[in-house]
């Protein structure tokens, strides 16, 4: 999971290798709930627009079957 600072999308790779759907939540600092949706693991990259966001800090966060992900990210 990472966000470069020249585009508006958050991108997500290696979601071919899990077996169950995944779960993105994106969070604020102060951990108010952002959105979430739900990716197909049949696509290995995927993006998540961040057009409308503020610049700040957030969390992101990835939940596959027993496997979770959480990630700092900043948003310009």
């Amino acid at each position: 999971v990472f966000k470069r600072s020249d585009v508006d999308y958050i991108t997500v790779e290696g979601l071919a290798s899990q077996l169950n759907e995944t779960k993105v939540s994106l969070y604020d600092i102060l951990g108010k709930n952002i959105f979430n949706e739900t990716l197909n693991n049949n696509i290995n990259t995927q993006t998540i627009s961040t057009a409308g966001l503020q610049p700040g800090i957030y969390i992101i966060q990835l939940h596959s079957g027993k496997n979770i992900l959480k990630k700092k990210l900043i948003i310009h």
